[in-house]
This record gives structure tokens, C-alpha cells and sequence, in this order.
């Protein structure tokens, strides 16, 4: 699957010229679907690095809870850190963190940090 060059995303110039509901929504069809862990990572990766502008975290709480699951069935850590990483940056940056964090919460995410937690103290025994 070709996916979408993270460069695309980031750069600015290019980000603001791309039509955003169009590669979002694209995004968003590709994720939904049953895909390598490289390839959600790379996903993840894009929306972690959209999420630092603030004009696009509305469209970005559509992919909560696709990525809860994913955190869910998670076993690459790189994968863990940056849906973390992006859930953090939704409750920085959205204009209401609030709605964000009801959709992490509707997601589960609360269950899957506790289970990484967990397994953290276990490793540490």
C-alpha cells in the first residue's frame, strides 16, 4: 500500500495546499482497514505530526478510536509511543481537550494504558 510521505504532511506549504478532509478522509479509510503494524505506525506518524496544528485536530478525533484499537492489539512499541505521543498532543492542542479525552475514554484507552503499566512493572520484577 503506497500510503502517504510523512514529508507531504509536515511541510507546512505543502500540508495547507492539500485539500484536508480528501487525505484525511483517505487516511482514515486506509487505518480502518486490517494493515501491517509498519504501515499504522506510518499512519499514526502523520496524524501525531497534523496534531501539532490546531486546524486540523477536529478531523483528527475521527482516528481516536481506530487507534484505541489498534493501541489495543498493539505489540511494536514504536507503534504504543506514538499513539500516545498523539493522543497527548490532541489533549494539548484541540481547542476542546475535553471532547477529546470523552472519545479516548468511549475508546478504552484508560484499559490500555493500565495494561501497559502493568506489564511495565512486571518487566521491572
Amino acid at each position: 500500500h503506497p500510503g502517504i510521505p510523512a514529508a507531504h504532511v509536515a511541510h507546512p506549504r505543502v500540508s495547507s495546499t492539500l485539500p484536508q478532509l480528501y487525505l484525511l478522509d483517505k487516511m482514515l479509510n486506509i487505518f480502518s482497514t486490517r494493515i501491517s503494524f509498519q504501515l499504522q505506525y506510518q499512519i499514526v506518524f502523520c496524524l501525531w505530526l497534523l496534531s501539532f496544528r490546531t486546524t486540523y485536530c477536529n478531523k483528527l478525533l475521527d482516528f481516536v478510536k481506530p487507534s484505541a484499537e489498534i493501541l489495543r492489539q498493539a505489540m511494536k512499541e514504536k507503534v504504543i509511543r506514538i499513539i500516545m505521543q498523539f493522543y497527548r498532543n490532541l489533549l494539548t492542542n484541540h481547542p476542546s481537550p475535553r471532547k477529546a479525552a470523552e472519545l479516548m475514554i468511549q475508546g478504552k484507552v484508560q484499559v490500555s494504558v493500565g495494561q501497559l503499566v502493568e506489564k511495565s512493572w512486571r518487566m521491572k520484577i
